[in-house]
Order: structure tokens, then C-alpha cells, then sequence
């Protein structure tokens, strides 16, 4: 009887605690108002339309969620002194905002966490004017997590130095900026990304950063880093910016395990430094015709054409034939979402096929070596995909890769993609 009892109760409880749905504006008139009315792990859903209002979250564990996405939901500020968004009541990450597009802040930041911990994700921030020590996403002390956001198009007044995006001051765990694309901003001293005195770092990866322009060429970079020991940067593409990567952590010295680690990015045609790092651990990056080049690359670092799919229209996926294709780090922490080696740069390219299967026949066998041959030596068709015939991981298919499945189907030699496999 007393399980019973015990059971009904919980029953009871977990009816009375289902996280409700608030529409806006069908059940309430604004943003606010809906998160004003809500409880904690309770939905505020936001019809598309252009929303003229400042919203604070009060510390809430909620979900603040567009119905048609950033492309229609629009929230511009009512009062131009304060931030579009606010974070500063202790939020965590059961806070989060999704699916909108922040536009016309001016001098003060868009979105603003303030020792807290949200979730901002899938976001457009646009149009923003910015002042100097400005952000258009500026969090202090906080572990944001900054994920799938686009920022651009947002200006700097003239000698103000800004950043689209900036965290700095101590906080409890790392944010985290994952998936972010940042172009065209332009003015002043603009910065992609900064981090600036963080107690315990941060995480930056798979971020687009390209074509933003500073005033002063001396100034601004796609990523800059300051006495933020322990930060990773890995995994970005720092394209066709006033400066690519620049990480000051004079308080380690060279290769201190707690410093600042930037590995597998592609850093390449930004017009002055690819790559400043002081005091920081770098590996595994590809530093390509920038204005200045490091003065020495490290051990496992390359300086060649990065081959993307259409620079020239601000698309950097990779080419097949890609020298950057698992060329990163080969530690399984690292590994590309196919399981193969990390790629190089914040788009990796897709190997989920059969290595070794040129004729895409489920299996690797005496086929594929003469489908390679006629493909070689008889201008036969190419392999189905390119990548599967690359047998042996080098840049390109030749009779190497030949000799590599001869060698594996007739004498148990290595799989094929062996030396780029996880594990």
C-alpha cells in the first residue's frame, strides 16, 4: 500500500509540473510579458514579426523560442541604452534564447550575460553599432554557451576597438563559442572573437570568421586571446581578416600545459599576421599567404593552399582533394564526426563512405584495383566518391593507392585509410 501511495504521489506531482506553453503575442502581448508569466522549464513560443522591446530573462529556466526562425522573428531595442537581451539573474544553462534575429543595438551590446550561464543559439545579429569596449555578444564572468549564431554587418565607431563577440572575468566553467559564423563587420578596431582574463578558458571551435576589417591594420584579428590560460582554439577558419589568430598568454610560458592551445585551424589570406602566439601551444594548422607569416611553423603545421570549394563566394568547405582532409591532430579527441582524423578549418569534409571502394560496391576487392588502373592509366571514370580511392591518405590518388589494396586484398597488408583512421 505505502508504494502505491508513494507512486500516486509521484504521479500527482509530475501532472501538476508539466512545463507549459506560452505563445506570443496570442497569449501574451510582448516577449517580456511571456517570460514575466513563466515558470521554470516552461516554452515562450514567438510568432514571426518585429518585436520593438528590451528582454530580460529575470533569471528564469526557460526556453525563449522563435516559431519561424531568425529569417522572421526580429527584436530591435526600445531603449538604446541597454541591451537587447539580458542575462544577469543568475541564469544557467537551462536558459535559453533560439531562433531570432537582434538588430540595431547601438554602443551597447545586443546580448549581455552577466554572471550567468545561457544558451544563445541560432541567432542573427546585425546592424549593430558598437563603442569601444563594446561587444555585440559581451559576457563577464559567465559560461555561455554561444552556439550555430551569425554575426554580421556590424560597424564600429571610428578608433573604438569592439568585438563581435567577448568574454572575459573568471567564471565557474568555460564557455563555450561552437559553430558561429562572424563576416563583413567592419570599423574601428573590430575583432571576431575575443577572451580576456579568463580564469578558466575557453572553448572556440568550428567558427567561420571572414572579412572583418579593422580601420587601423594593426590592429583587430579573428580571434584574439589575453591572459585566458587554458582557452582552445580549435577548429576555426580565419579567412580575409585584418589579422588571423592573436594569443597573448604572458603569464605561461612557451608550451606551459595551461596555455592557450590553437590546433587543426586554417588560418589563411588575412591581411597582416596569420598567426601571433605568444605563449601559446600550436599545432596542426595551416597558415597560408596571409601579410605576415609566423616566423617558424610548428612541427605538424603546413603553409599550402587550402583549396576551399569557392573562396571567392565565401564558401570554405574543402575540395576533395584538400591538402587540410585529415591533416589535424589524429588524437581520437579530435575526430571528425565520420570518425575519420580531425580535417583542418571549422568544416570538415565528409568521409563516411567504404575507403578503399572505388566502384562503390559495398566491398574492397580485385574490382576496385583495376577500376583504380582504368582511372589512373585509361582516363576511366573517377572513384564513387573521389575520396574512397585514396587508399593510402596521401593528397592524392596515384599508383601508390594501387600497390596499398594490392597489398591489403592479396597479402592482409593494412585496411585501406589505416593511417587516417580512428583509433
Amino acid at each position: 500500500m505505502t508504494s502505491k501511495l508513494l507512486l500516486f504521489g509521484a504521479l500527482f506531482t509530475y501532472g501538476t509540473c508539466v512545463a507549459a506553453i506560452i505563445s506570443v503575442p496570442a497569449d501574451s502581448a510582448s516577449i517580456q510579458a511571456g517570460i514575466s508569466g513563466a515558470s521554470a522549464m516552461d516554452t515562450v513560443h514567438v510568432a514571426p514579426g518585429v518585436y520593438i522591446e528590451n528582454v530580460s530573462f529575470l533569471g528564469k529556466a526557460i526556453l525563449v523560442r522563435s516559431t519561424g526562425g531568425r529569417d522572421s522573428t526580429f527584436i530591435e531595442p526600445a531603449d538604446t541604452s541597454l541591451a537587447i537581451v539580458s542575462f544577469s539573474s543568475g541564469e544557467d544553462t537551462n536558459s535559453t534564447i533560439d531562433g531570432f534575429t537582434f538588430r540595431y543595438a547601438r554602443g551597447v551590446p545586443a546580448a549581455s550575460c552577466s554572471g550567468t550561464s545561457p544558451n544563445i543559439q541560432n541567432c542573427d545579429f546585425t546592424e549593430c553599432r558598437a563603442s569601444t569596449g563594446s561587444a555585440v555578444i559581451k559576457c563577464d564572468s559567465s559560461a555561455a554557451r554561444i552556439i550555430s549564431n551569425r554575426i554580421y554587418a556590424c560597424r564600429g565607431d571610428s578608433s573604438a576597438e569592439w568585438a563581435c563577440i567577448r568574454l572575459s572575468g573568471a567564471s565557474v566553467s568555460s564557455p563555450c563559442v561552437i559553430e558561429n559564423s562572424i563576416h563583413d563587420n567592419l570599423g574601428g578596431m573590430v575583432y571576431g572573437i575575443v577572451c580576456a582574463n579568463l580564469g578558466s578558458g575557453a572553448l572556440i571551435m568550428h567558427n567561420l570568421i571572414w572579412g572583418n576589417y579593422s580601420d587601423d591594420p594593426a590592429l583587430g584579428s579573428g580571434i584574439r586571446t589575453a591572459q585566458s590560460i587554458g582557452s582552445k582554439i580549435i577548429n576555426n577558419t580565419v579567412v580575409a581578416n585584418t589579422r588571423g589568430i592573436v594569443s597573448i598568454d604572458r603569464k605561461k610560458v612557451a608550451f606551459d600545459f595551461d596555455s592557450t592551445d590553437i590546433r587543426n585551424n586554417i588560418i589563411a589570406y588575412n591581411f597582416m599576421e596569420g598567426l601571433d602566439a605568444i605563449s601559446s601551444k600550436h599545432d596542426y594548422n595551416n597558415i597560408f599567404n596571409n601579410g605576415v607569416e609566423p616566423w617558424e611553423l610548428a612541427p605538424r603545421e603546413i603553409a599550402v593552399d587550402p583549396l576551399f570549394v569557392d573562396a571567392a563566394n565565401h564558401d570554405y568547405g574543402l575540395q576533395p582533394i584538400s591538402p587540410c582532409i585529415n591533416s589535424g591532430d589524429p588524437d581520437s579527441a579530435y575526430h571528425d564526426p565520420d570518425g575519420s582524423c580531425a580535417d583542418m578549418g571549422a568544416l570538415y569534409f565528409d568521409l563516411s563512405f567504404m575507403c578503399g571502394d572505388a566502384n562503390n560496391s559495398d566491398e574492397v576487392d580485385i574490382d576496385d584495383i583495376m577500376y583504380l588502373i582504368e582511372y589512373i592509366f585509361s582516363s576511366g571514370s573517377s572513384p564513387i566518391p573521389y575520396e574512397s580511392g585514396n587508399a593510402d591518405c596521401l593528397e592524392m590518388i596515384d599508383i601508390d593507392d594501387v600497390v596499398y589494396l594490392i597489398n591489403y586484398v592479396f597479402s592482409g597488408g593494412p585496411p585501406p585509410c589505416a593511417p587516417c583512421s580512428p583509433g
